[in-house]
């Protein structure tokens, strides 16, 4: 009998302050393979049958797979919380530049937000996805980064209009992650 490789993977929400910060994607997450992306479609929960294309312009957050074996709901807390922040600070630095920090002074939370399912290389997969609330980035690091890249920043008392308005220029794991988390 064959078992199936549970895949995770992370997803750290942007703040600033009670700003909420969104990123562009990456190229590698909307080109297509023919032009050296991964060709990636995505569907979270809320969006069955429906897979949303990846693709220029959209946005998000700093998100990777997390490389570990181990059943993260099967961990201490404590251990599960230093791999999942090692993962989004590897993603941040390769995808951004980035030296990202957990906001534990506003009191982050981390769970899984459910299934996530793409279509990456042609290929469909299922993973759990992990999203820490509150990945702390610092003023001149935002100030840096609007200048290197199209950035979006939302006050959180405008963040579900924000994502009702552009439900289409959100990628599926960003909008997943908001809609679960209790507090930002």
């Amino acid at each position: 009998m064959s078992k199936e490789k549970l895949t995770q993977g992370v997803i750290g929400i942007l703040t600033s302050g009670d700003d909420v910060v969104f990123l562009p994607l990456p190229e590698e997450d909307y080109l297509s393979e023919a032009d050296g992306g991964k060709g990636k479609k995505e569907r979270g929960e809320e969006d069955h049958p429906i897979w949303t294309s990846l693709k220029a312009g959209m946005l998000g957050f700093v998100s990777g797979k997390v490389k570990t074996d181990q059943n993260l709901k099967n961990i201490s807390e404590e251990e599960r919380k230093l791999i999942l922040e090692n993962a989004l600070k590897r993603e941040a630095l390769e995808e951004f530049g980035l030296d990202v920090v957990p906001d534990i002074e506003n009191q982050e939370k981390i769970f899984d937000s459910g299934v996530m399912e793409q279509i990456r290389y042609g290929k469909e997969i299922k993973f759990l996805l992990w999203v820490v609330t509150r990945l702390l980035i610092h003023e001149d690091q935002l100030e840096e980064l609007k200048k290197a890249m199209d950035v979006v920043v939302v006050k959180k008392d405008d963040l579900l209009e924000f994502l009702e308005n552009e439900r289409e220029n959100i990628r599926p794991a960003a909008r997943q992650a908001i809609l679960k988390s209790v507090d930002l």
